[in-house]
């Protein structure tokens, strides 16, 4: 089995989701490689298990000629038929392949024409919603869902979004065994401090959601409220408007800090009070999985996956979305739940129970054997 992860440059939620995935197929004895470029090798060396191979297929990060020489879709054949170009003669030891990235769907097809093998593609639905829409994303997601013999999915609520936007049943729901992120590290006794100390943390993108949470904090007058955002790659000038807002509202203190290392963004999820998961979409939600490993709750939209992975039992009530905005009376509501510490320890515990009992590997083993099938009816 091969599982291809690429992009990112940095360690997000598509590395994660293709560590999880190798992890679990590998303690069930499956021969798992990840096909990454070379400066990401390093993120499989078993940090939730056994140390996991790696493929190198150079280094194509956004730098790359290949992406300034193309328009986006361009591109993205181009990066397939170079990678396809290098390993090629590896690929006929797979029996499987599962392919995370959108962009890699040109890979995909040139696999199954020359070596018939049988390939998955594990969407991760960063577009997958009505509001963001982007017809060359979706089109290129239409081309990545075609080029692979059926689809897998890591929530429910993500197989529907699939099915309705794709108008095809053929998804799999395969539940990541996410209890593999939960340490056994207590948390740090915190010291007191006046403030509520809040987090945030991903990419610089519209989806999720910084400048409408810190629009959101300054109309609830949040004024005992310190919010730190970790932002990291994406669009400078999205950056630029959080920046602008947080000037605009000078009671509510922002403090913005550029991307750390994983380690780093974990001490800091430690550290604070809660992790803001604000998100317009989030498909699964690995970032509040990350915030619970280090025993710190997390104050989540009530969007995608992420109620289904905090549990029905996750009680501190979920931001809502209403027009484009965070809802007023949510964020209040949040707030003052929040001050409580008795509610937030209650909370977390509950949060990491539901996830034993449900995205282990038991489950993971329950649930992967519908591909298993697959493969075996090919």
């Amino acid at each position: 089995m091969i599982t291809v992860e690429y992009p990112p440059d940095t360690w997000g939620g598509i590395a994660t989701a293709t560590e999880l995935m190798s992890q679990g197929f590998k303690q069930l004895g499956h021969s798992v490689t990840v096909l990454t470029s070379s400066n990401q090798s390093r993120y499989f060396l078993g940090k939730h298990g056994e140390r996991i191979q790696t493929l190198s297929c150079g280094n194509f990060g956004d730098e790359h000629p290949i992406y300034h020489a193309y328009d986006r879709v361009e591109a993205s054949r181009a990066l397939s038929t170079h990678m396809f170009e290098l390993i090629k003669d590896r690929l006929k030891s797979f029996d499987f392949i599962i392919c995370h990235s959108v962009e890699l769907h040109s890979f995909c097809q040139r696999v199954r024409g020359l070596y018939n093998r049988k390939i998955a593609y594990f969407c991760h639905g960063l577009h997958v919603q009505e509001h963001f829409l982007e017809s060359e994303l979706i089109e290129e997601q239409r081309l990545a869902v075609a080029s692979c013999d059926f689809g897998l999915v890591a929530t429910l609520a993500m197989k529907n979004q699939c099915v309705n936007l794709f108008r095809s049943t053929n998804f799999i729901h395969l539940p990541l065994p996410l209890n593999l992120l939960l340490s056994n590290r207590p948390k740090k006794m915190r010291q007191r401090s006046p403030k509520l100390e809040l987090l945030a943390a991903g990419r610089a993108v519209w989806q999720k959601g910084f400048a409408e949470l810190i629009e959101g904090l300054a109309s609830a007058d949040a004024r005992d409220v310190q919010l730190n955002i970790i932002i990291g790659h994406g669009n400078a000038a999205y950056i630029e408007r959080c920046k602008a807002l947080s000037a605009h509202h000078p009671s509510l203190e922002v403090h913005f800090h550029s991307w750390m290392n994983r380690s780093m963004v974990l001490d800091q999820m430690r550290a604070a009070h809660a992790v803001v998961v604000p998100s317009h979409f989030e498909p699964l939600g690995l970032v509040a999985v990350e915030a619970i490993s280090q025993r710190t709750a997390v104050w989540a939209a009530n969007v995608g996956g992420l109620p289904e992975v905090l549990g029905p039992a996750h009680s501190i009530p979920f931001l809502e979305w209403t027009e484009g905005r965070l809802d007023d009376g949510s964020i209040r509501k949040g707030l003052v739940v929040l001050k409580s510490n008795e509610i937030v320890t209650n909370s977390v515990s509950e949060t990491i129970e539901h996830i034993n009992a449900h995205y282990s590997l038991y489950h993971f083993a329950r649930e992967s054997e519908a591909c298993l099938c697959c493969i075996k009816e090919s």
